[in-house]
């Protein structure tokens, strides 16, 4: 029985390193090294505006953008919630934070959504990021008895939080290129 797995990509954290036509096709069979019966079913990309990420989609894996904004965010801790911007509060780390918070809620919002349309399947899915703030949704859809796999950022002395909650894991590098999962990679 096909098992279909939603991907949901911050690509603000990983970019793609092989051509964008390619990546569909790579990460599908990259799934079926780990169970012969997935299959790559769509894709969420959460990022930035200025990051163009056209071409991914097929006719058999549709892909969904949602976009951060790039110069403006309502902030909480300003008053009359005036919109925020570099330079104002905490300077320019505090703006990327908030978008960056705010991108991950999407993927966060989307992957609960999945999970709901889904409550008795514990259907698969496929992160992929290296921000470890995701790391307890991760938790609690593994708790809840969900697939959830991860594809994570090489070079990293110790296997990213995100990963260590997931049940298995590749490099997003070899993910790309179709080759199998990293299990033990770090242990």
């Amino acid at each position: 029985m096909r098992r279909p797995v939603p991907m949901f990509w911050d690509a603000d954290n990983l970019s793609p390193m092989v051509d964008k036509s390619l990546i569909v096709g790579n990460v599908d069979a990259a799934l079926k090294t780990y169970n012969p019966d997935f299959y790559l079913r769509s894709i969420f990309i959460c990022a930035s505006e200025a990051r163009d990420y056209t071409g991914i989609e097929t006719p058999e894996c549709p892909v969904t953008y949602l976009r951060t904004p790039l110069r403006s965010l309502f902030c909480d801790a300003c008053p009359n919630r005036r919109c925020f911007r570099p330079g104002e509060v905490g300077g320019n780390q505090d703006y990327f934070t908030r978008v960056k918070e705010f991108a991950d809620r999407m993927i966060v919002q989307e992957m609960m959504s999945y999970a709901h349309d889904f409550p008795n399947q514990k259907q698969p899915m496929l992160l992929v990021t290296t921000d470890r703030d995701f790391r307890y949704s991760v938790k609690d859809l593994h708790d809840d008895r969900y697939l959830i796999l991860t594809a994570v950022r090489s070079g990293y002395v110790e296997v990213p939080l995100v990963a260590r909650n997931s049940v298995d894991h590749w490099l997003w590098e070899d993910m790309q290129n179709g080759r199998e999962c990293v299990a033990n990679y770090y242990c």
